[in-house]
């Protein structure tokens, strides 16, 4: 502390070293110094349980939220309905444009960062869940989407929608159409116009706990 403050020195009470293999505890009480080693979980719970997280007003249908050091995931359920969609089939010429059907569908978004997509029959309830491929242009078969030269807002309470209004390509990194697995254009053209997506075309590929 500043001398100017007069601020009495804090008191030590107890410290930790981190060696390559160990992690010792000494506490230091009455003149007396202990030793003692401690395991990497217990060092993490006891800073866990003093931390204190608050995520702020969450978007409508979050179906979780994790965090894994600095990287932190809000999972979202978008309820089945029709998507305006654009996707640009020649260089230089203007997007073909459709509205086709979706089914649900959970998007697991970081600040940011381009979503995850996965395809669902119904909202996500347990983590036995199946969830399918998203019959969607531009998404691998992990559910990681090309972005292009989008960049994606950092509240992402607004992702799921950005992700439709982007232009797509006719990139496909995935086989998720039982009935036009080879050609996801083909299917948007069936789906044109129609009011629901035909939920035993899709493809599974696993459950909720899957891709937690």
């Amino acid at each position: 502390m500043p001398q100017a403050l007069k601020i009495p020195p804090d008191k030590l009470i107890a410290r930790l070293d981190f060696y390559n293999n160990s992690i010792m505890l000494y506490i230091l009480e009455k003149n007396l110094i202990t030793a003692q080693h401690v395991s990497p979980e217990d060092v993490a719970a006891s800073l866990l349980s003093v931390a204190q997280l608050f995520t702020g007003m969450l978007p409508p249908n979050t179906l979780w939220y994790t965090r894994k050091e600095l990287h932190a995931e809000t999972a979202i359920y978008v309820s089945p309905g029709k998507h305006r969609v654009a996707v640009v089939t020649k260089p230089l010429e203007p997007p073909e444009r459709f509205m086709i059907p979706m089914p649900g569908l959970v998007f697991i978004c970081s600040s940011g960062q381009p979503p995850k997509v996965f395809a669902v029959k119904e909202r996500p309830e347990t983590m036995e869940c199946p969830v399918y491929g998203a019959p969607l242009f531009n998404v691998y078969s992990d559910g990681r989407t090309c972005n292009g030269t989008h960049q994606y807002n950092e509240n992402v309470s607004k992702i799921p929608e950005e992700f439709f209004t982007c232009f797509f390509s006719l990139t496909t990194f995935n086989k998720f159409s039982k009935s036009h697995p080879d050609s996801l254009y083909n299917l948007w053209k069936e789906l044109e116009g129609k009011d629901k997506y035909p939920l035993d075309d899709l493809v599974q590929a696993g459950k909720i706990k899957d891709i937690i």
